[in-house]
């Protein structure tokens, strides 16, 4: 190991003891390579060379190593001696987590993040971190992108550009299967959702002071969309994501999807079995089951519907208009604008008289225990093994 590598050894562990890299750097192995020209080289049985010069600079090595992590976890989904379209279908999908995972990070970290690194791999970056991009946009471009990336494959011959350019129409359909899951999972559980899930860059917290991101160091208290997610359920979202990815690289992501869906909806119906008959219904939020409630409600006839609240105060500040069939917040999942406080459209929601239940408990005695105050992490993997 040359001069300054044991303090690059060390900023590489830091980055692999991240809440979020431990899933997928858990029992990798890692080599310090400075005889290395590129950020990193994945082998086919899954190791990462990593450049120490890449390193030196902590956002600079979790980008490239979460970009070898992902490239890893393509190219074991593409099975044994995968085929030059695949290699190349393998490189770009792992390439564009990566730029999701630079545009998720904070500002001033993106900064960082490609500092020195090649100027082909910073504009395949910039390429693939553009909202709303597909493969069919801008295929010269990412068939070019793709035999760069070539390169961070460490194998004996890399397909030529001429080869890539001839298939790339099937490369660029195994790209459309499983583009909406090449992102990491703390990008993913942000998507689909509306204002509330977004994450300030400068902070990294959204509009409740929590976070896509495990924080172990934090005690939370609330629930729902105002809670950061744990180790254990990061842990579990970042499986499911595997499981997608495997079915996406076979065509069958919203096939997959559905039955990933109905298979939670069945464990929480087993659960409840006991309680009684009824249907479980999974929504985005508490807010949004308040008025997903409030529908299934009126849908049952044409008379007046008393909504009791209970505890509005310790709800979120949208479940009174919720309750009341009015829009709770100024953006729809789709992306369209909507006027809080205005009636949701299509819901009758003049036949609707709030009424709410205060509830104020005596919380002077709660006492937290040894877990709460240091932070249960409950998720764990073996480390990688860095050299």
């Amino acid at each position: 190991m040359g001069r300054g590598q044991p303090g690059v050894k060390a900023v590489v562990e830091a980055v692999c003891r991240d809440p979020e890299m431990r899933p997928l750097a858990g029992g990798r192995r890692i080599l310090l390579d400075v005889e290395l020209r590129e950020p990193f080289k994945v082998s086919p049985a899954g190791a990462v060379r990593f450049n120490p010069s890449w390193a030196s600079i902590r956002p600079a090595a979790a980008l490239h190593l979460r970009h070898a992590l992902e490239l890893c976890l393509w190219l074991e989904i593409a099975g044994q001696d995968p085929s030059p379209e695949e290699r190349a279908a393998a490189s770009v999908l792992a390439c564009r987590t990566a730029a999701n995972y630079r545009r998720s990070r904070l500002a001033a970290e993106q900064e960082y993040m490609s500092a020195g690194s090649p100027e082909w791999l910073t504009r395949g970056l910039e390429l693939l971190e553009a909202p709303g991009l597909r493969p069919s946009d801008r295929a010269k471009d990412l068939a070019g992108l793709a035999v760069d990336l070539m390169r961070l494959q460490d194998i004996e011959t890399s397909p030529d550009e001429e080869t890539i350019r001839r298939d790339w129409p099937g490369i660029q359909r195994r790209l459309e299967e499983s583009w909406e899951i090449s992102s990491p999972t703390e990008h993913l559980l942000t998507t689909g959702g509306d204002s509330r899930l977004r994450v300030d860059r400068t902070t990294g917290l959204n509009n409740y002071g929590c976070s896509p991101r495990p924080r172990p160091w934090a005690v939370t208290f609330a629930s729902s969309t105002a809670s950061s997610i744990s180790d254990l359920a990061f842990g579990r979202a970042e499986n499911t994501r595997r499981e997608l990815m495997w079915a996406a690289w076979k065509g069958g992501l919203e096939g997959a999807f559905v039955e990933s869906m109905s298979g939670l909806r069945g464990a929480l119906e087993a659960i409840w079995s006991e309680a009684g008959e009824g249907k479980v219904i999974l929504t985005n939020s508490g807010t949004d089951a308040e008025a997903l409630a409030l529908h299934i409600g009126l849908c049952a006839g044409p008379q007046p519907l008393v909504n009791l609240v209970v505890a509005p105060e310790e709800t979120g500040s949208g479940v009174l208009l919720a309750a009341s069939g009015r829009n709770f917040t100024s953006e729809a999942p789709d992306g369209g604008r909507l006027k809080k406080g205005a009636l949701i459209q299509g819901l009758a929601s003049d036949r609707v008289t709030v009424k709410t239940s205060p509830v104020s408990p005596d919380i002077s005695r709660v006492e937290l225990t040894a877990d709460a105050r240091r932070g249960t992490r409950g998720y764990s993997r073996p480390m990688p093994s860095v050299t």
